[in-house]
């Protein structure tokens, strides 16, 4: 009964609260839905355009550096998904992005449907330049048929398949039959394919993340919607070439490794207090803690230095990279000053980056290959 009244008297003086005193011009909720639909495809629609964009630009760093990648393959230049990993909420986003991608034009028992859809193609690519089109349903790569996805259970083992087709190393090109809708309904095609090698390094978008960043692991590389955002073309070529440099010198390993031996010596510490009777395993964290952060600078100089060659073994003029330094500091302000903790700071990137300029251009002029200088030979493993 108590709860009951205050409730009520609750209620009483939610009542009595202040409101607006204009009459407000409303829509009716069928218009507000249907501008719900649109703004969902429009989200959409620049999800895409910032995909596109972002294996477009990367595309040319991963092909001309091959060759100083540990791990390479041969990538046509799209990508695929199944109808099973399009999101089904919220709802108004997931019929936008089945209206992109050709899924709400007929039945969905049809055949198309269960075939792996080509999700993004890179301009420029083998792909691309194929005429390969987005909403493109895969039936065959070099007369073998790709097999259906009719359930999630069926997807990875049929996405492996696809794979060890579309990146057979011993195809110099290769056909590849699609289903295209047309005005006349669905059609087939025929494409040819060449095979082009690359460093087998995914660029992943994370769309859902504004921060205005880029990093790696030790086979990936992920670009924030912040980072896409702020940077131009060029710029964004430079950070996927330093975040390659990452992976390819294997610098989340080391850094990994240099963490573990860290916590190990901060072990023994913790073990010594022990046997006096203290008991703590901060000597462990902050060991750790310090194993992580050792040499992380020399790591990010290092990936400076070789993104700059990146760009150049690739055709792209890096005299404006630097600049990219003046821009970052700029906005990042005074958050910087944490980021400098395990970086160069954004003063020294860009005299680095000069430098490093000035060295490929001297190589250039005295024709010397262009690789970066190192203290020893480094073996490359071809796969």
């Amino acid at each position: 009964m108590k709860s009951v009244v205050i409730i009520a008297l609750s209620m009483l003086m939610l009542s009595g609260c202040a409101t607006i005193s204009t009459v407000t011009a409303t829509g009716t909720e069928k218009e507000i839905e249907s501008e719900q639909a649109l703004q969902a495809r429009k989200a959409v629609e620049s999800y895409f355009d910032r995909y596109d964009r972002l294996t477009s630009v990367s595309r040319p760093i991963l092909a001309a550096n091959a060759d100083l990648c540990q791990e390479q393959t041969y990538h046509p230049g799209f990508t695929v998904l199944s109808r099973f990993e399009i999101p089904r909420r919220p709802k108004v986003y997931a019929e936008a992005l089945e209206e992109q991608l050709n899924l709400r034009v007929h039945e969905r028992d049809a055949d198309e449907d269960d075939r792996f859809i080509v999700f993004s193609v890179a301009a420029g690519s083998p792909a691309g330049n194929s005429g390969l089109l987005r909403g493109d349903r895969i039936v065959s790569v070099e007369g073998e048929q790709v097999p259906l996805v009719a359930s999630k259970r069926q997807f990875r083992k049929a996405q492996k398949r696809f794979r060890e087709l579309v990146e057979n190393q011993e195809l110099s090109t290769w056909t590849m039959s699609v289903q295209r809708l047309t005005d006349q309904g669905w059609q087939t095609l025929e494409l040819r394919i060449e095979s082009e090698l690359m460093c087998d390094c995914p660029v992943i978008f994370v769309d859902r993340d504004e921060s205005l960043n880029a990093f790696a692991d030790s086979k990936n590389i992920y670009i924030t919607a912040g980072m896409l955002r702020f940077a131009n073309d060029f710029e964004l070529q430079l950070v996927v070439a330093h975040e390659l440099a990452h992976v390819a010198e294997g610098h989340s390993d080391q850094q990994a490794l240099n963490t573990a031996m860290g916590g190990l010596l901060g072990l023994l510490g913790d073990l010594a207090l022990a046997t006096h009777g203290i008991s703590s395993n901060a000597a462990t964290h902050l060991g750790a803690h310090a194993g992580q952060r050792a040499h992380s600078k020399d790591f990010e100089r290092e990936a400076d230095y070789i993104s700059i060659y990146y760009l150049e073994r690739a055709g792209i003029d890096s005299t404006k990279a630097p600049d990219f330094w003046r821009r970052i500091a700029a906005n990042r302000g005074s958050t910087f000053a944490v980021y400098g903790g395990t970086h160069p700071t954004s003063s020294e990137r860009f005299i680095n980056l000069k430098a490093t300029v000035e060295e490929i251009q001297s190589k250039r002029d005295a024709g010397l290959p262009l690789v970066p200088t190192r203290k020893e030979p480094r073996q490359i493993s071809k796969n």
